[in-house]
């Protein structure tokens, strides 16, 4: 009889186990399908505005975003690029166009990071740095362009996704090493461990300091771009392109401004020195006459006798 029922057991033995196991796989895969999209809202973080600005904030509720995984899915939901451009522009009154351009900056929500301005009848220009949104930058040198005749004009791109997410993670994980040192102060009873735990903690909130301030500026410049206009007056001679002075041209071209260069060199000193001409010519005729009323000449000696 007990073999039978043992018979007649195992089979349920069997089902009851494989229930088991189909119920945690199903319990496994749930909780996988939960949280990926915890994961992808993370990666979307930056669209909704979080800790940074460019790329929104790598954390979410104080955890750390700094693995390859993460930085993968946030650079290729935003991707950070900083842009700046560099515009020769030919005008009839250069400060007239200056002030136009001051003016179209403003106009796009941006402003003159620096002016040099140089008066001349011959080579009068102007060099001005403007900050503008990124988002306007190619509506804002079109603009520019068309103060006068645009000579030249160069926009270049840097994507920073990898370095604001670096940036980010190290100032989460930071922040959280702080608060443990933090933590470790309110519990410090000695004196010496207090002071030790508030050097350590000074040396930590500098560090994290530090890398905040990096992020910003990293995070502003991908939200302004810089665009170096320079506004130059009619006939102006721009500086020759490097590669434009390579080769037979360009060396005879150089060995004559060399020569020029000489020349005029030459011609300065030799004007400079002309009034003294006289002074030296009579020094000099003064020094011969006094040497030859000096000398004193021998009678000449009759060798016949």
């Amino acid at each position: 009889m007990r073999r039978p029922a043992a018979a007649l057991l195992a089979p349920l033995l069997v089902l009851v186990l494989a229930g088991c196991s189909a119920d945690s796989s199903d319990e496994s895969a749930t909780g996988m399908s939960g949280a990926a999209p915890v994961a992808n809202g993370a990666a979307k973080a930056p669209g909704d505005g979080g800790s940074s600005g460019s790329t929104g904030g790598a954390t979410t509720g104080g955890t750390t975003g700094g693995s390859t995984a993460d930085r993968g899915r946030v650079s290729a939901v935003l991707r950070a690029v900083v842009r700046t451009a560099t515009l020769v522009v030919e005008v009839e009154d250069v400060r007239k166009a200056a002030d136009s351009a001051r003016t179209l900056a403003q106009g796009a929500g941006g402003e003159l990071a620096g002016e040099q301005s140089t008066a001349g009848a011959d080579d009068a220009r102007s060099v001005l740095t403007l900050r503008v949104p990124g988002t306007t930058l190619d509506a804002t040198v079109d603009k520019l362009a068309a103060l006068g005749d645009e000579r030249e004009r160069a926009v270049t791109s840097a994507d920073v996704t990898e370095e604001l997410v670096d940036l980010d993670s190290r100032v989460a994980t930071q922040r959280a090493s702080v608060a443990r040192v933090r933590a470790l102060l309110e519990r410090a009873s000695g004196l010496g461990d207090v002071v030790k735990i508030e050097g350590e903690l000074a040396k930590r909130e500098a560090e994290l300091e530090s890398l905040t301030a990096r992020m910003r500026a990293v995070e502003d410049r991908v939200a302004m771009s810089t665009v170096t206009l320079t506004l130059v007056g009619d006939g102006t001679t721009l500086p020759s392109d490097p590669e434009e002075q390579l080769g037979f041209t360009g060396g005879l071209r150089n060995g004559w401004d060399a020569f020029t260069s000489t020349a005029r060199v030459v011609a300065a000193t030799a004007g400079a020195l002309l009034p003294f001409l006289p002074f030296v010519l009579l020094a000099a005729w003064a020094a011969r006459r006094w040497t030859t009323r000096g000398t004193v000449v021998a009678p000449a000696v009759d060798t016949r006798a």
